[in-house]
């Protein structure tokens, strides 16, 4: 879609994301976090929040990667799913 990149910037920098926040503590699965290493949209602290906020989960770097990476590196977040739901 024309501008969707624009729109998805503009839905995460007014708080969309952070609105979920609160009810992250109530996941009790285990939880796959990947973040990429570059990411200029939410940031790199952020990860550090969620995976706080979240006891049963794991947080993967993704090296290089920014904001999207199952639209930037789908082969590298599918190896990272299988290993998380194979381990």
């Amino acid at each position: 879609m024309p501008n969707w990149e624009l729109a998805i910037k503009d839905f995460t920098r007014s708080g969309g994301y952070y609105q979920l926040y609160e009810r992250i503590f109530l996941i009790d699965k285990p939880t796959l976090i990947l973040w990429g290493e570059k990411d200029d949209v939410l940031g790199t602290e952020a990860a550090y929040q969620f995976k706080d906020a979240s006891a049963n989960s794991r947080l993967v770097w993704l090296p290089g990667v920014g904001h999207s990476p199952q639209w930037s590196q789908p082969p590298l977040v599918a190896m990272q799913i299988l290993k998380f739901i194979n381990a």
